[in-house]
């Protein structure tokens, strides 16, 4: 499942401005994240590898394996 996302500037700190995207709701619906009514369910950690070329990949961590994340 492919969508066209748009960059949006979030903020800005000393190195600069910062960026981001909204992840599309059905998708996160499809994980359990968010509810029926849009609401926040779940706030898991992911994981954002830069793969080169204009390519970024997502992740969901998995926290049992991960313990240390959830202390």
């Amino acid at each position: 499942m492919a969508e066209l996302l748009k960059l949006r500037k979030l903020g800005q700190n000393s190195a600069g401005d910062n960026g981001g995207i909204s992840l599309p709701k059905d998708t996160l619906r499809l994980e359990g994240l968010i509810g029926e009514e849009g609401e926040l369910v779940q706030q898991p950690y992911l994981r954002v590898e830069y793969e080169g070329d204009g390519e970024w990949h997502i992740s969901r961590i998995d926290e049992r394996r991960f313990p240390d994340l959830t202390d």
